[in-house]
């Protein structure tokens, strides 16, 4: 017969609540299926209906047993964003959205210019092929693009280069 040990190491029934239990059994399920930050399961928790208290306990036994990690969590959103061709100031307000505080977003996005105008390019070339834009719609479109995917005003400068009237 086996006993059903919860994350804070004691029997069931010993000090872990029923709702303890629960919160635990979901919130491991959720990362299993991916990582996820701090905020980000305690708000999906509180959502399903726990009290927030027992969500404030087990995040914070999660984040003790290093099974939370918003650094984890923030390099591999941050990954994900970059492969979907997002630039660093719409990956850093979806981060904000998420939880993770600026001084981590700033560690996580700090790269080059160099960088960031090239995954531009990439983009860029992704949606309007090879060619630079001849005409100013043309550049106008590419240039609304390249903003809404979060690229700053002086790489989309450096990608499409100025419009010589």
């Amino acid at each position: 017969m086996s006993e059903d040990v919860s994350l804070t190491g004691t029997t069931a029934g010993a000090t872990t609540s029923t709702a303890h239990r629960d919160v635990e059994r979901v919130a491991v399920r959720m990362l299993g299926r991916r990582e996820h930050g701090r905020m980000e399961i305690a708000r999906k928790l509180r959502a399903k209906g726990h009290p927030a208290d027992v969500v404030d306990e087990v995040v914070a036994r999660l984040v003790e047993l290093e099974l939370i990690s918003d650094v984890r969590f923030a390099e591999g959103f941050v990954r994900s964003r970059l492969q979907r061709g997002q630039g660093p100031l719409r990956i850093r307000a979806q981060m904000r959205d998420r939880g993770i505080g600026d001084q981590l977003a700033d560690d996580i996005l700090t790269e080059t210019g160099e960088f960031w105008q090239c995954k531009a390019e990439q983009a860029r070339e992704k949606r309007f092929g090879k060619g630079h834009p001849s005409e100013r719609t043309t550049w106008g479109r590419q240039a609304r693009f390249l903003s809404q995917r979060g690229f700053p005003g002086d790489v989309i400068y450096r990608v499409l280069g100025q419009m010589h009237d």
